[in-house]
Parts: C-alpha cells; structure tokens; sequence
C-alpha cells in the first residue's frame, strides 16, 4: 500500500509514500531514492514534501499513535497529507476546481 504522485506536471518526477513498518515499505521515496529518514523537508521538481508530526487526524481512531505526516504541496494548489501508519495509511487532498473538471479521489465539485 502506498500513494504515488507523479507526472509531467512535477518535471516527470515521481513521489511515493509508503507506511511506516518496514514489511510494508516503510519508505518515503523520490525517483526511486529513500528521502527524509526523518522529519524534514525536500523539494522535487516543483513540489515540497514536508514531514512532520503536525495535522489533524482524518481517523480520530489513529490518535492513541505518534502522527508521522507527509505534506505534499503540488503544483496547481493541490496539497495532500498522507499520514502514514504502522501497516497502512489515510491521505487528504485538498485543491481547486481544474479548468475541464475532474473526477476521481478529488471528487467532481458537482
């Protein structure tokens, strides 16, 4: 399990994040290459990845754990938090309405 962000729009570059238990990846990548071991910030092509412990739970659930977030800010005002667990993760984004529209995880603004 893992989120994975790339494309022409980060310089064809590819972001992925993975859960924090190591049988599970265990990893932040860029192009392939671990990044931010720890808490930290990086930048790619036009994003800023950003990982800390600060953010608001989507699943209060997840509260009795240490919060290890990725703050993910695209190109296009999109930013995404995926907050990453033992064995899995939750994710949010947040953007604009795309000219053309969207649909998908973002939703189609209808």
């Amino acid at each position: 399990y893992k989120v994975a962000i790339g494309g022409a729009f980060i310089g064809n570059h590819i972001i992925e994040v993975e859960p924090m238990e190591e049988a599970y990846g265990g990893r932040i990548l860029v192009n392939g290459q671990q990044v931010l071991k720890e808490f930290g910030t990086t930048t790619v092509g036009g994003a800023t990845i950003v990982f800390d412990g600060i953010g608001v739970l989507v699943d209060q659930a997840a509260s009795q754990w240490k919060k290890n977030i990725v703050h993910i800010s695209l190109p296009m005002g999109i930013h995404m938090e995926v907050f990453r667990w033992g064995n899995y993760i939750d994710m949010t984004i947040n953007m604009r309405p795309l000219a053309g529209g969207q649909d998908g995880s973002c939703g189609n603004f209808n």
